[in-house]
């Protein structure tokens, strides 16, 4: 795999291990401690192009999944997991409900964490000012129902 395509690449791997793996999951919002021997930050850059439909854009984005690809037999598995700092949309987006929401929020928190964080978030900014495709959803009008449902206090 050719890694220096056209200089749109960036890559970084930082090593994990020693004191991180003495907290628990769920000790903070950043879980990924035990076991976790790497995290590898990887994007392609469109700031010389137009928009991210341009044929070198695509290029770049089919290079970043190929590239994913290759990794793949050495990452987590079942599910993939990722850190929240370092999108990856194809995890998936939406967050309408908590079902579409755990789809891509439990790899970047795990479960625990994320219910946690939607605790926060609907009381921190229910009104969603803060958000992005894979932000930490708000359900303020379906509160009650996530609590029943989901064991929220």
């Amino acid at each position: 795999m050719e890694l220096n395509m056209d200089n749109s690449q960036t890559l970084f791997m930082y090593t994990f291990g020693g004191k991180m793996e003495e907290y628990s999951d769920t000790a903070l919002p950043y879980p990924h401690r035990a076991g976790v021997l790497y995290q590898v930050f990887k994007r392609v850059d469109f700031m010389d192009q137009p928009s991210d439909k341009t044929a070198i854009s695509r290029r770049r984005v089919a290079w970043l999944r190929s590239f994913d690809k290759t990794l793949e037999p050495c990452v987590s598995k079942n599910p993939r997991e990722a850190y929240s700092n370092y999108n990856d949309l194809d995890l998936g987006v939406g967050s309408a409900t908590y079902e579409e929401a755990s789809v891509w929020g439990e790899r970047y928190w795990k479960g625990e964490n994320f219910k946690k964080l939607i605790r926060i978030k609907a009381k921190v900014d229910p009104h969603n000012f803060f958000k992005h495709p894979q932000s930490i959803p708000v359900f303020s009008t379906h509160l009650e129902i996530c609590r029943r449902k989901f064991g929220f206090t």
